[in-house]
């Protein structure tokens, strides 16, 4: 299940990460500043935030209790080293695109088909309201299904195939 993974956010499981990392790292800005595809990647050790490892957040134990987060210090929650956050595409660097809602990043690369495609189709079935960078354990569970419908309608290849939804 996607919900129990930290690192998996609304963008890595809808697939739009990878188009997006392409389109920030082709930019003249990024070729300017010497970075790769990989510094727009939270996840790899070139794009990651040293401090919070790309979480965007660290984490407090509390020896009796729940363990306590918190935004991480070095990157302000936007999960990147301070290099791939210097790079700005049209005035938003690759973090402030994942906290964009879906319904705003829709008007922000209306331009890009490629991206266009996968960010209307999650305002399609309903997820407008999401922010693009929003961890996946966040989600209710009609937001997680919604997600999972988006994922598999836009996979491409497999036939046809038969939708049955008991639920409102």
């Amino acid at each position: 299940p996607f919900a129990r993974q930290v690192r998996s956010t609304v963008a890595t499981w809808i697939g739009l990460m990878d188009p997006l990392r392409s389109h920030y790292a082709k930019h003249p800005s990024a070729k300017a500043l010497g970075l790769k595809r990989s510094a727009f990647s939270y996840i790899h050790k070139d794009g990651a935030c040293p401090t919070c490892k790309g979480l965007g957040k660290t984490r407090i134990p509390m020896d009796f209790f729940g363990d306590l987060w918190s935004t991480c210090e070095t990157c302000q929650g936007l999960r990147y080293r301070p290099e791939g956050l210097a790079c700005k595409v049209d005035g938003y660097s690759i973090g402030e695109v994942l906290q964009l809602s879906v319904a705003a990043a829709a008007t922000h690369f209306k331009a890009l088909p490629k991206l266009q495609a996968i960010i209307s189709l999650l305002q399609e079935v309903g997820l407008g309201h999401l922010r693009l960078g929003q961890p996946c354990n966040t989600l209710a569970g009609g937001e997680a299904q919604r997600l999972q419908l988006a994922g598999t309608l836009l996979q491409e290849g497999k036939g046809q195939r038969l939708f049955l939804l008991d639920e409102p």
